[in-house]
């Protein structure tokens, strides 16, 4: 995977949800991990677009629920394959 797209993802989530860098891998959940609920996800899918530049629908929020498979998400959408 990408590091520099992963490092995006860890900085918006660490941000957003107010939790040290460090402390995720491609393994933490946003919801059993972070505690993240619906209206965070949410909130982080609106970020993820604005830093991504790319549009994430809603119905596809639960394909980004670790942050393993919300970097896979959105490198196959920068890669205009999803």
């Amino acid at each position: 995977m990408d590091p520099e797209i992963r490092a995006r993802i860890i900085g918006v989530i660490a941000d957003r949800l107010d939790v040290r860098p460090e402390a995720l891998t491609p393994e933490t959940s946003l919801v059993d991990d972070l505690e993240a609920d619906s209206l965070d996800l949410a909130d982080l899918a609106l970020t993820l677009e604005e830093h991504f530049a790319i549009r994430i629908p809603e119905e596809d929020i639960p394909q980004m629920l670790t942050i393993g498979a919300a970097e896979i998400y959105l490198s196959k959408r920068l890669e205009g394959h999803a």
